[in-house]
């Protein structure tokens, strides 16, 4: 009898032991989320549990990385020598990891002289669109593009020529980089430079590019969420002349082939959603025009929210009244909800946020829902670890500023004070997400 009690105890005291490490290591892993925001003072990190910040710095353009542990601060230096200081700073170590000055075009030409910058998804490699002094060509000034290698404190050229690049996307894999770019002599001047254009790949493994799309009219494309493979869309139409040939297509990276889903000449025109995340499931619009307006402001007598699959290639339908005017898509972090924002008028013309939440979970749709945004709120797009959206405004006391949070099916709200910070507006740039 006294054996098995003392096994029992013994038994006891193992198990607690182990719940207590087990605790304790569940404790030093459990990740810490901060939010990066935007003041008129400059750029803070928010800890999302505490509302405590830290002053990161303060300048006049930034980038975050996709980790959040890297942001690439930009400063423009104008007169007899203009300049641009490229500088990225790692948030985590606190220390610059890059440093560049560069010679550039006097941005007072009429043409920024850094077109784009996009962060690779590994963060490691910034692609950079600029125009430098050694890039000005025939009196034009020409956006080359530049790889800044921040492992490795590199700064390379990727594209050589006297045209401009633009509309610049990484592949989800990292392995290729897209752009749009405007080569022909037949549009000289830069009035034109970013309507006209083909797409091109660069492939990291290979060191090459070449082109993709040809020469067309208001190109968009999105990458495939795993594969890389994009969704193009274009059309022929202009100003003076109106509607013009759409095409929506589908175009292998790898592969270099290009086939088309749906082509019209005039009577439907194509607008990229995007690719729902884990899925191989395309979101487009499609704007049906009747006879009468081919006019040179034309307006779609039915607009569809549709679903391509790249494996079975059918089609299905999502909603065959899509008739709002969106400004941005985004994704909930598990890719199940499809979320529209927009603006509407109300009685006194004054604009109101709305956000449509898209319920596509297994490629279905149901009610499409329909959330307000209150006046004193900025949408900062989605939370990346739960479906909720996300927002920085006035707390519910009506004074302190807040990181607010609304989750997408429940409605459920909470709010965050952000510590240190009175100034409003407050703009969410990014997150950072690090073990505790």
């Amino acid at each position: 009898m006294y054996r098995t009690i003392k096994l029992l105890v013994l038994s006891i005291s193992i198990l607690s032991i182990s719940i207590l490490l087990t605790s304790y290591f569940a404790f030093k892993s459990t990740p810490k989320l901060y939010v990066i925001v935007s003041t008129a003072s400059g750029i803070y990190l928010v800890d999302i549990n505490s509302g405590n910040e830290k002053f990161i710095g303060q300048v006049e353009a930034n980038v975050i990385a996709p980790n959040g542990q890297r942001i690439l601060f930009v400063k423009f230096t104008n007169g007899l020598k203009p300049t641009i200081d490229l500088k990225i700073r790692n948030i985590l170590l606190e220390k610059d990891e890059f440093y560049l000055g560069l010679p550039i075009i006097d941005s007072d030409s009429g043409s920024s002289p850094l077109a784009q910058s996009v962060w690779s998804p590994d963060s490691q490699i910034l692609a950079v669109s600029i125009a430098l002094q050694n890039d000005q060509k025939n009196n034009k000034v020409a956006h080359n593009i530049w790889f800044a290698d921040v492992p490795n404190n590199q700064f390379k050229q990727v594209t050589f020529h006297s045209g401009n690049d633009w509309d610049l996307k990484w592949s989800s894999t990292g392995t290729y980089l897209a752009y749009v770019s405007n080569r022909s002599p037949s549009c000289p001047v830069l009035s034109c430079a970013f309507e006209v254009g083909e797409v091109y790949i660069f492939s990291l493994r290979d060191k090459i590019e070449y082109p993709l799309i040809k020469q067309t009219r208001n190109l968009e494309y999105a990458w495939h969420s795993s594969r890389n493979v994009l969704a193009v869309s274009s059309d022929a139409s202009t100003i003076a002349s109106g509607l013009g040939p759409a095409w929506l297509s589908i175009a292998d990276a790898e592969n270099q082939s290009v086939f088309a889903i749906f082509q019209s000449d005039w009577e439907a025109h194509y607008k990229i959603v995007g690719w729902q995340p884990k899925s191989d499931n395309l979101i487009f619009v499609e704007s049906v025009f009747s006879s009468s307006s081919s006019a040179t402001h034309p307006y779609p007598t039915k607009t569809f929210l549709k679903m391509y699959n790249y494996q079975t290639q059918a089609v299905s339908e999502i909603s065959s009244d899509f008739n709002i005017a969106v400004q941005d898509y985004y994704w909930s972090y598990d890719g199940q909800y499809l979320i529209a924002r927009y603006k509407t008028s109300n009685s006194n013309n004054r604009q109101q946020d709305h956000a449509a939440i898209i319920p596509l979970e297994k490629g279905k749709v149901s009610i499409i829902k329909d959330v307000v945004f209150l006046d004193n709120w900025i949408f900062g797009g989605m939370h990346p670890t739960e479906n909720s959206l996300v927002f920085t405004g006035v707390c519910s006391d009506q004074v302190s500023k807040c990181i607010i949070t609304k989750h997408l099916t429940t409605g459920s709200m909470s709010e965050v004070e952000i510590k240190g910070i009175s100034e409003s507006p407050i703009y969410l740039l990014g997150w950072l997400t690090t073990s505790k």
